[in-house]
């Protein structure tokens, strides 16, 4: 993780992450060919002003495959198609769970793809504005006040769930 407020400027950081990455690549494919090093699955700078360091990253990184998600305190750099409704998907699949039948609750922009991919997205009442447009409802509790547990009760209740 890197402080990106305290000792990276933006620019510096987003050098420093292109570096990041280009050593990624250049050891993956010094690796033998058997056990290459994957890529990484998330690279996280924390940072004092994550939706303005995001809109910066977005632009100097776009069209280059990488998705950046401004969080609470924390800017994350993933690549394209690696969200929580593309690791649910699967999961559903698995589980004999149609993903149209499948309830998720979310209060961040990281979960916004899998917000709007189930058939019931509910976005906690703590949640980021844009998370609660995304979903289908806004819970009436936040997280840290059992809101995921209230919430199923009162599914259950009306028979939803």
């Amino acid at each position: 993780m890197l402080l990106t407020d305290s000792f990276l400027q933006v620019g510096e950081f987003l050098s420093f992450f292109k570096a990041l990455l280009e050593s990624i690549v250049k050891h993956s494919h010094a690796a033998a060919p058997s056990e290459p090093l994957p890529p990484p699955l998330k690279i996280v700078g924390l940072t004092k002003t994550p939706d303005v360091h995001a809109a910066e990253a977005r632009e100097l990184l776009g069209g280059r495959g990488i998705h950046v998600i401004a969080a609470e305190m924390h800017i994350e750099f993933v690549n394209e198609g690696v969200n929580k409704a593309s690791g649910l998907g699967p999961l559903c699949k698995m589980l004999g769970v149609p993903l149209s039948s499948a309830i998720a609750f979310g209060d961040a922009m990281n979960d916004v793809e899998m917000l709007t991919a189930v058939g019931l997205g509910v976005a906690m009442t703590n949640a980021r504005a844009e998370v609660k447009q995304a979903a289908d409802e806004t819970c009436t509790w936040a997280n840290d006040e059992d809101g995921v547990a209230r919430k199923c009760e009162q599914l259950i209740t009306e028979g939803r769930l």
